[in-house]
């Protein structure tokens, strides 16, 4: 399906500095690869050409409008690479004239990470504002990131994550797209971990809550999740991994935090043993009421436990 989100230089200009001169048919390729890579996941292709219609209303408008935002600064970073070079018979040239010259290396870099910071910023804000104005966009939860949407996890959102995890990432929900596999592969250690009885149970409670003392058990495991999930994105080895120089993708946004920065060592990961102490206590202590078995308590009193003939 062809984008229709911006359509002309005029329009691509109230989103991005750049020159009129250029020929559209240029940046064209380039709006439909952000246009395919940035926006049908969030949004998906057929809300994205409900709000281009001449009767869209007036919600269907401002997303259009916030969409253009998001579609611009990202086509032309992810253009920026290629527009300054022409290739040829003699390989890759630059135009040079009396009036420009070609812009240096880091005024580039600089220019690219602004747009890509604007372009991220604008699909985090208008994720909000579908969010917020859902029930005027049922189409919207056709798309991927809608779909993604899971309850009856530990941890369901960037919201949830932030305020049960106590770890900063700005409320950011792209930040949160970016953890949901490794919540899911952390569940599935706790399920190891504490049994298949108790996690069933609850998995039970986060949708009918019921036990005071279940719900404090779930929020030292939300806390348990977010600092194992926020090690394993900030650990020195993980962060080169990920970064891909010269790449357009959303990082992200998340303090490091290391304690001991000469040693590598993860503020985040010291605080996992703890928990894990923390939560073997509660569960020891409050076994019956959460319908576990209680440990066993050796009485060395017992008559049939002494050891001495009298």
């Amino acid at each position: 399906m062809e984008q229709k989100i911006i359509t002309t230089i005029e329009e691509l200009q109230t989103t991005v500095k750049i020159n009129k001169s250029i020929p559209f048919s240029i940046l064209y390729p380039y709006l439909d690869d952000a246009y395919y890579k940035y926006l049908v996941p969030y949004v998906g292709e057929e809300l994205l050409s409900t709000i281009c219609e001449d009767e869209a209303n007036s919600y269907e408008i401002t997303l259009h409008m916030i969409t253009q935002r998001v579609l611009g600064p990202l086509t032309v970073a992810l253009a920026s690479p290629e527009l300054g070079i022409q290739i040829g018979d003699s390989g890759h040239t630059v135009t040079r004239n009396d009036k420009f010259t070609v812009a240096n290396d880091s005024k580039i870099s600089a220019s690219e990470k602004n747009m890509q910071e604007r372009g991220f910023d604008n699909l985090e804000r208008m994720l909000n504002f579908l969010e917020k104005n859902i029930l005027n966009f049922p189409l919207w939860k056709k798309c991927d990131y809608y779909l993604n949407f899971s309850v009856g996890h530990f941890i369901n959102s960037a919201y949830e994550f932030q305020h049960f995890g106590h770890i900063n990432i700005n409320f950011s929900r792209l930040t949160f797209e970016q953890f949901r596999s490794v919540i899911e592969v952390y569940e599935g250690k706790l399920k190891i971990w504490i049994g298949n009885s108790l996690f069933s149970s609850l998995k039970q409670e986060l949708t009918t809550p019921s036990s005071d003392i279940k719900i404090e058990l779930i929020n030292k495991i939300r806390g348990w999740i977010a600092m194992n999930v926020a090690g394993v994105f900030t650990s020195q080895k993980t962060r080169i991994q990920r970064s891909s120089p010269g790449s357009l993708e959303f990082n992200p946004y998340i303090y490091p935090l290391y304690s001991d920065q000469e040693n590598n060592g993860n503020f985040y990961k010291e605080q996992v043993d703890s928990l894990e102490a923390e939560i073997n206590g509660y569960i020891i202590e409050n076994a019956v009421p959460l319908g576990v078995n209680a440990p066993d308590s050796t009485d060395f009193n017992d008559i049939d436990k002494h050891i001495f003939v009298i």
